[in-house]
């Protein structure tokens, strides 16, 4: 890691703990197979492996949007049986996920077939209805 890209963390951390920025951190596991081109007893192919990070940033979000303690925390209080199909199919908003597929095929259209571009101005005005949750872009 450059000394510039380490600085940029460090300033991100220092702005965390004084409750300036909001973000997530994405882990992964990365796995290369290294293929060794002429094998011998001294080297052979091999598989590295590693972690990886993606430092998702939350810029217009207040810091205390997500609290980390207080989710592990309900995390914690769930019994695994009671988690059903039943009591996930229920908690889907059907008509907004309606609502948004129907947003998201209009947008296809109106960006692909040249004679809709017509509507889009009621379709910028139809687009807020369904959002239930706008956010700044």
């Amino acid at each position: 890691m450059s000394n510039t890209a380490v600085s940029h963390i460090w300033e991100i951390g220092q702005k965390w703990m004084r409750c300036e920025a909001s973000f997530h951190i994405v882990y992964n596991n990365i796995n290369q197979y290294c293929r060794n081109w002429h094998p011998s007893i001294a080297s052979q192919t091999s598989l590295e492996s590693g972690t990886a990070a993606t430092l998702i940033m939350y810029p217009s979000t207040h810091p205390d949007a997500f609290d980390a303690y207080e989710y592990k925390e309900r995390q914690q209080k769930i019994r695994w049986r009671d988690i059903t199909v039943a009591r996930i199919w229920n908690d889907i908003d059907c008509k907004h996920l309606e609502g948004a597929c129907i947003i998201g095929i209009l947008h296809i259209l109106l960006k692909h077939i040249p004679g809709l571009k017509c509507f889009k101005t009621d379709f910028e005005l139809f687009q807020p209805k369904i959002a239930k949750q706008p956010l700044p872009v």
